[in-house]
């Protein structure tokens, strides 16, 4: 059963205020903007690229990873402990041809994910203006992608194209550093590991059972986030 963005979004609004102080006064509000390397699994879609390579004579290279980017709300309800709810895009793609006797493939696979991620990172004390913590969070990953294969004879040329989607939740863990650059401004940094995957990825509409778009692996974030409030 697939699950709505709106009902992560509730899910990040009651697990920010049950960690929030009753404090609610002392906290800081900001934004966070950040890019990055992610590494995926994709175990599924890299097995049916390398059975279409063997099939097609095609030359399509697995996707293994893709930089994210994107940018959300944080809430600093002290100096050790930091709410966020983010919007990250993860890039996933990869194509390539090959020739069949006289026909000539060329196929392109666009997998990405549009996520919303609620985390919350706690930094250890620390005398300097570099922190560092553990950060962890869980999210709602959307696939958004495009199939596309063209197979031409010399004649005859013919495009298919499936549209591909599906979702899940995912969760990662990873540690997290934060240097206060000014009051208002900070470098965000961190680095971990990331489960994530659509449960059955759909193609045009038609469900692939046991078929999922994963982005499982390596996570990286670099950013910066300004806060406004009290410091």
């Amino acid at each position: 059963m697939k699950r709505s963005p709106i009902a992560l979004l509730a899910l990040a609004a009651l697990f920010a205020a049950a960690a929030a102080p009753a404090s609610a006064g002392s906290a800081d509000f900001g934004i966070g903007l950040f890019g990055g390397y992610n590494s995926y699994s994709m175990n599924d879609v890299n097995d049916d690229i390398n059975s279409t390579n063997d099939f097609y004579g095609t030359t399509i290279d697995e996707i293994s990873g893709g930089v994210g980017f994107g940018g959300g709300l944080r809430i600093r309800t002290g100096p050790s402990m930091i709410l966020a709810v983010d919007y990250e895009r993860l890039t996933g793609s990869t194509s390539g041809s090959g020739t069949s006797g006289a026909v000539t493939y060329d196929a392109d696979l666009d997998l990405p994910a549009n996520a919303i991620v609620a985390g919350v990172t706690y930094l250890f004390p620390s005398a300097s203006k570099a922190r560092f913590g553990l950060s962890g969070g869980i999210g709602y990953y959307s696939a958004d992608g495009q199939v596309q294969l063209t197979a031409d004879d010399g004649v005859n040329s013919i495009t298919l194209v499936g549209d591909a989607s599906g979702s899940g939740i995912g969760f990662h863990a990873a540690g997290a550093v934060d240097v206060s650059l000014s009051p208002v401004a900070h470098l965000e940094g961190m680095a971990g590991y990331r489960v994530a995957k659509t449960g059955n990825l759909e193609v045009d509409g038609t469900e692939i059972p046991d078929y999922s778009a994963e982005w499982s692996g390596f996570m990286s974030r670099v950013g910066f986030s300004f806060f406004f409030g009290n410091h």
